[in-house]
């Protein structure tokens, strides 16, 4: 049970160091690139942030 509750708990701190992470390379774009296409920028950064999601969803559901 402690193992089970340790690897949640090291998940949850990674996803937020990649969060944080996230906004700093966003706040480094505004002042890096200046003509950003901003609505692309975010839906591709969405994209990639939660594409690990979709691999777990998708492995829970293969049969055996």
């Amino acid at each position: 049970w402690w193992s089970f509750a340790a690897a949640v708990m090291g998940f949850m701190v990674w996803e937020l160091v990649k969060m944080f992470l996230a906004a700093a390379l966003l706040a480094a774009a505004v002042i890096v690139v200046p003509d950003l296409h901003w609505p692309a920028l975010l839906v591709g950064l969405v994209g990639c942030l939660k594409a690990h999601w979709v691999v777990l969803l998708r492995q829970g559901r293969r049969k055996n």
